[in-house]
């Protein structure tokens, strides 16, 4: 490949990373660009959740198997429809919990963007998330800003809630991809 075709070529896919940054922050999916505040915040994240290698998961929490759809079709209309009633559910669940304009983190791993998300500004209609709940590719977690509610989708096994105010919003409306109940610590909700 020759200097100018391989200049053109990075200078597009850095265009189109932008606009797929501004597409993103425009309902409220701020990537976090900084290397160092993502690597930092991973850090924390696995240090508080993932102590010795294995899931602590904070009380009241309850976790679903979703392990039957992880491995189903990624492109059958059966499981986008259950991706889609699962953000619905969760986003409505999560607006509740949100305070003010307080940013929640969504992280994914070291080789993905990490996010700073404002629930209050997704639209409702919002199908496809930068990071999806499902974690059929990759795990998801979203969290408050002090990690004291989120949801914890690892990879190709189980969601699961916590936090009082966030268990109760997303039972009292459960998805539909959430049928199987494998653990819950209620006493506290």
């Amino acid at each position: 490949m020759e200097p100018a075709e391989f200049e053109l070529r990075r200078r597009i896919a850095l265009e189109t990373r932008e606009r797929q940054r501004a597409e993103y922050a425009s309902f409220g999916w701020h990537e976090i660009v900084d290397e160092s505040e993502a690597t930092a915040l991973l850090d924390t994240f696995n240090a508080a959740f993932f102590p010795n290698g294995k899931l602590c998961t904070p009380t009241p929490f309850i976790t679903w198997d979703v392990s039957r759809l992880a491995w189903a079709q990624t492109q059958s209309s059966e499981l986008r429809s259950l991706i889609d009633d699962l953000h619905h559910k969760c986003l409505r669940a999560l607006k509740r919990c949100c305070v003010g304009s307080e940013p929640w983190y969504a992280l994914e791993n070291y080789n993905h963007p990490c996010y700073r998300v404002n629930f209050t500004n997704m639209p409702e209609d919002l199908a496809e998330w930068p990071i999806e709940i499902l974690p059929y590719a990759d795990p998801c977690y979203l969290l408050a800003a002090d990690f004291s509610l989120g949801i914890l989708a690892v990879l190709r096994k189980s969601i699961t809630v916590f936090g009082g105010h966030l268990v109760s919003a997303v039972i009292e409306d459960t998805p539909l991809a959430l049928t199987d109940v494998v653990r819950s610590g209620l006493s506290d909700a």
